[in-house]
């Protein structure tokens, strides 16, 4: 049994009425639902049924149901971009087929340790040279 078929009728009205209106109003959707009353019975009901989790249950079903019918029209609006080589966001469209392909760049990095301490020597003694290089050539440029 799904989540939408536990509700009562007006429950599952409700449910249906917050898609159509696509807004988090819980009256309105009571209203839309065929709940009646005054303003704050229907205040109390909405919000009620808003947060009972079977009501909750059956959004989240109906959400990942409608939103399943959508791929279609997703894939294709995504489609376009990709082809589209001139649009704002065509690079970030290309990213993302690549990462749902599994196709993604990939870094690589190298961490060269070194155990001879002669070479090291060198290497330092080369960069201190470098930096006193670099620091007497500000220094004449400050002094001139």
């Amino acid at each position: 049994m799904t989540a939408m078929e536990m509700l009562t009728p007006m429950q599952r009205a409700f449910v249906e009425a917050l898609f159509v209106l696509g807004t988090g109003k819980y009256t309105a959707a009571a209203r839309m639902a065929g709940h009646t009353g005054t303003e704050g019975s229907l205040r109390v009901w909405a919000h009620r049924a808003a947060h009972n989790p079977k009501v909750v249950a059956a959004i989240r079903e109906e959400s990942d149901r409608r939103c399943v019918t959508l791929l279609p029209v997703a894939h294709k609006a995504m489609e376009n971009i990709v082809r589209d080589g001139k649009s704002k966001d065509h690079f970030a469209a290309v990213k993302h087929v690549q990462a749902l392909a599994g196709v993604s760049p990939t870094q690589k990095t190298e961490v060269v340790i070194k155990h001879d301490t002669e070479s090291l020597r060198a290497e330092i003694a080369a960069a201190i040279d470098h930096l006193r290089a670099v620091a007497g050539d500000r220094l004449s440029d400050e002094n001139a």
